[in-house]
């Protein structure tokens, strides 16, 4: 049966994000499957192919050592530093930013 972990927090820079990636690489040593899923992430750069990276997501991969492709891990990629929510509603006619992509 699978089980889920929730890490929330109110604020940036909380630690979320480092607790996951220490979370998900102990059990990851302990022989479970674990995976990470942040629905949307805004504020990311772009990488020299000029695509968007999900930067939580990569830090968690190389942290814990997953395997899990980005995409997978964060489907919804935004530029803009806003919250997920207003910097989808700034992309251009209604497209998702290069990068994202909606499953």
């Amino acid at each position: 049966m699978a089980k889920t972990v929730f890490i929330t927090g109110t604020g940036t820079d909380m630690g979320k994000t480092y607790v996951t990636g220490l979370l998900l690489k102990k059990l990851k040593d302990c022989g479970k499957n674990a995976a990470y899923y942040k629905a949307a992430m805004s504020g990311n750069v772009r990488g020299q192919d000029g695509e968007l990276i999900p930067g939580d997501a990569l830090f968690v991969k190389q942290a814990s050592g997953i395997q899990q492709p980005l995409r997978e891990m964060c489907p919804y990629i935004y530029e803009n530093a806003y919250s997920p929510h207003l910097a989808a509603r700034l992309v251009s006619d209604g497209e998702l930013q290069s990068g994202a992509t909606a499953n």
